[in-house]
């Protein structure tokens, strides 16, 4: 679960800010946990506490009475470097200043619906690298550390596996289609027929034959599976 942080003195716009967390959260199907803080001693206090930070999203003001937001942003990259720092500021003018605490992005409250949306996103994305699996696949005689979250699709070709990834690139794997999926074990890889996986976090859409792999790339699925796949790429998009 990833948590979000919002540090604002100002009360009505943290709860805005929480507010638009939890659409975007819910658009982008992420479970998380949403509290308010309304200092940085509050914040660091309650950071101090968890015995994990690196699933957790600060949503700084830095205009804050005690302590800035750029000296809470100072302590967190010393204690907590792994924590995602987002700015918040009314003050435009403070952007060029904040390069210097390393923060994940910085967005003007004069543009904060579009900004935020954008920021979150990017976020989780981050997120999801952090919780990412991996598996170990031998290709070319080199042993090659291979996450979940980039593989579009794989098939069976020339008696080898062949992984269809996100940035274009194609492995060609030994092994079986039974024996990749068991080293997988994720519930996310979809048998669409006898010779093709599918991961469902890929599917843009699909039809009652054939599954549209973000991308554009069309693949067929058998009639004896249908119904099964359906319902795993449905189960998939509510999670």
């Amino acid at each position: 679960m990833v948590e979000i942080l919002v540090c604002d003195d100002d009360r009505e716009f943290a709860v805005l800010e929480k507010e638009v967390a939890w659409e975007v959260a819910i658009r982008y199907h992420q479970e998380v946990w949403i509290d308010l803080y309304q200092s940085g001693r509050d914040l660091l206090k309650a950071l101090e506490k968890k015995e994990e930070t690196k699933l957790c999203i600060v949503l700084l003001d830095i205009n804050m009475p005690e302590l800035t937001g750029y000296e809470v942003a100072k302590i967190l990259n010393e204690r907590f470097p792994e924590v995602l720092v987002l700015f918040v500021s009314n003050k435009e003018e403070l952007v060029y200043a904040a390069f210097e605490y390393s923060p994940f992005r910085f967005i003007r409250k004069s543009h904060f619906m579009l900004e935020i949306r954008h920021a979150l996103r990017k976020a989780f994305e981050m997120m999801e690298r952090r919780m990412e699996k991996y598996i170990k696949v031998l290709c070319d005689g080199e042993i090659i550390l291979l996450a979940h979250w980039q593989i579009l699709y794989f098939l069976m070709r020339s008696r080898k596996v062949c992984f269809y990834l996100w940035d274009g690139r194609v492995l060609l794997v030994r092994g079986t289609m039974k024996g990749m999926l068991e080293k997988l074990r994720d519930r996310k890889m979809i048998q669409i027929n006898s010779g093709c996986v599918i991961n469902a976090d890929q599917v843009e859409s699909y039809t009652s034959n054939t599954v549209t792999i973000k991308g554009g790339e069309k693949l067929p699925i058998s009639r004896d599976r249908a119904k099964s796949v359906k319902r795993q790429i449905e189960e998939n998009w509510r999670k």
